[in-house]
């Protein structure tokens, strides 16, 4: 049975709901499903294919489970007397849970956004905000790399060594 919006808060609280403590139960169903699948995976009277299958489920799990299936998958591969194709299958399963996990490089136009929104922040901390036109001109520019003459300069070098307590500190996100 499902744990009411107020049972679950008790719970979330660390309180205790009447006079026993609850579990939240839809906790309780994954923990059950993740040591279903490792079950299958770990049964050696499966057939390989199914457990190869929960391993694949598993490689999605929380890292103790992940770590596990990883590990099986890993033995599979080795395995020589077994079947190209499961070898195979079972790379390609470490690899798509691989790549699933590592998040993409950001773009240019990310970072130089990124490095827009830091010295924005910067300055305004610094308390050089509004600042004048052309105080991001050197990260808009085509190549990123654009001059900073006059008052900006004078503007930008007093953001980036800001006095805290008679020293000198540079200020995040400016360079």
């Amino acid at each position: 049975m499902w744990n009411t919006p107020h049972e679950i808060h008790a719970i979330a609280s660390g309180r205790s709901f009447g006079t026993q403590q609850l579990l939240p139960n839809v906790l309780e169903a994954k923990m059950t499903t993740l040591d279903a699948l490792l079950s299958f995976m770990t049964n050696p009277d499966t057939w390989i294919t199914k457990r190869m299958e929960a391993a694949e489920q598993l490689l999605y799990a929380p890292s103790e489970y992940a770590v596990a299936a990883r590990a099986y998958l890993s033995e599979v591969y080795e395995d020589a007397t077994l079947d190209d194709a499961l070898r195979l299958g079972a790379l390609k399963m470490i690899r798509k849970a691989d790549v699933r996990r590592t998040p993409p490089a950001p773009t240019p136009e990310v970072r130089r956004d990124l490095l827009i929104a830091r010295r924005r922040i910067a300055l305004v901390k610094a308390g050089l905000w509004p600042p004048a036109a052309g105080w991001d001109a050197d990260l808009r520019a085509p190549d990123g790399e654009a001059e900073v003459t006059g008052e900006m300069s004078t503007r930008l070098r007093r953001a980036r060594l800001k006095v805290v307590g008679g020293r000198d500190v540079k200020v995040a996100g400016l360079s």
